[in-house]
């Protein structure tokens, strides 16, 4: 397979499973929702409809609606959380952004075309952030940590990802793998896809600068200081799943890399829960 259309094919399946359950699941409060007659009554409805959940089914699809439920609640618990992560990260930058350093670094970088916000912290961040509108943040201790090649390599890597709508795609494919992470398929095409958009943000960096040392040195030299500090579906520059694939590429530029996907026994295990998701709901086999 292309290189470039992994990443691709990684999200696209996952929006195809994901939405393949949902679909399940619509089915199936369709149906229990429709068992049940409306008389105009909301609270004897309600109780009308719990009993005939958990009485007149058999345990099959008593099982299957406890995990709707699950799936359901733990979509919310997501939604809210990154709400409240996202809040307090525009807080953070709001309250550490250095205006005179990000207009001076947004002068010196103007070629990328994207906003560049400067952060204080001592400690080395680079990452991308933001669903809609995605930007580039860094820090004054990247800045002290880095010369200025190794800074552009760093913006570089960046502005692919911003480009690419990885911080998006991210944030979506961790809302389906937490809320569905009873299909172990979902984490090995999660963990897939993080790697893959790693290595290619890599590569562009390298056709870019016709040079592997910048970005090799400051790679290394933001995995050897202290790890970054901020917890957020955001698309950082030292993830750590794809380091050991990033260094290999950098070291053999030329030479493919392999990222393994998911086993036989993964494979079988989510492909059975499909299957078994179909046979109770679409063919009823209750």
């Amino acid at each position: 397979m292309n290189q470039a259309a992994r990443p691709q094919v990684a999200f696209l399946l996952i929006l195809l499973m994901s939405g393949w359950i949902l679909l399940q699941m619509g089915l199936v409060v369709f149906h229990q929702i429709s068992d049940v007659r409306y008389d105009g009554n909301l609270p004897i409805y309600l109780v009308d409809l719990f009993t005939d959940i958990w009485s007149r089914h058999s345990v099959f699809k008593m099982v299957f609606t406890c995990l709707l439920i699950i799936t359901i609640t733990r979509i919310c618990f997501f939604i809210g959380k990154q709400a409240f992560l996202d809040h307090k990260w525009h807080s953070i930058v709001q309250n550490r952004k250095n205006d005179a350093l990000s207009i001076e670094i947004n002068a010196s970088y103007k070629h990328l075309r994207t906003e560049i916000i400067v952060i204080q912290e001592h400690k080395p961040v680079a990452l991308t952030k933001g669903i809609w509108h995605a930007r580039i943040v860094i820090s004054t201790g990247l800045l002290h940590l880095l010369s200025n090649s190794e800074v552009e390599a760093v913006l570089i890597h960046e502005q692919y990802h911003r480009l690419c709508r990885h911080p998006f795609k991210k944030c979506l494919i961790h809302l389906f793998c937490f809320s569905m992470n009873y299909i172990p398929a979902l984490g090995a095409l999660r963990s897939y896809f993080d790697v893959c958009i790693e290595i290619l943000a890599d590569k562009h960096v390298i056709n870019e600068m016709n040079s592997t040392y910048p970005l090799s040195s400051a790679l290394l030299k933001m995995v050897n200081s202290r790890k970054q500090s901020f917890k957020s579906t955001a698309v950082q520059f030292t993830d750590g799943e794809a380091i050991n694939y990033r260094l290999s590429q950098l070291i053999e530029p030329d030479h493919p890399i392999k990222v393994p996907l998911f086993s036989l026994q993964t494979s079988l295990f989510s492909i059975s829960m499909l299957i078994g998701m179909f046979i109770i709901v679409t063919l009823k086999c209750i």
